[in-house]
């Protein structure tokens, strides 16, 4: 699994944040009928309200 994440400060309250997760799965879930493909790729964006 590897995951890139960053955060941007928009002001003091808000913050902007975005990120990429990548898993690889073993060769024993590869083989599974279940799954299509040996790997999965997730992206985020958002923005995060600082208290």
């Amino acid at each position: 699994m590897l995951e890139f994440h960053a955060e941007y400060p928009l002001n003091q309250d808000w913050v902007f944040l975005a990120g990429w997760l990548t898993t690889l799965f073993s060769k024993e879930i590869d083989d599974s009928p279940i799954i299509s493909q040996g790997y999965q790729h997730k992206a985020k964006l958002g923005v995060r309200y600082v208290f």
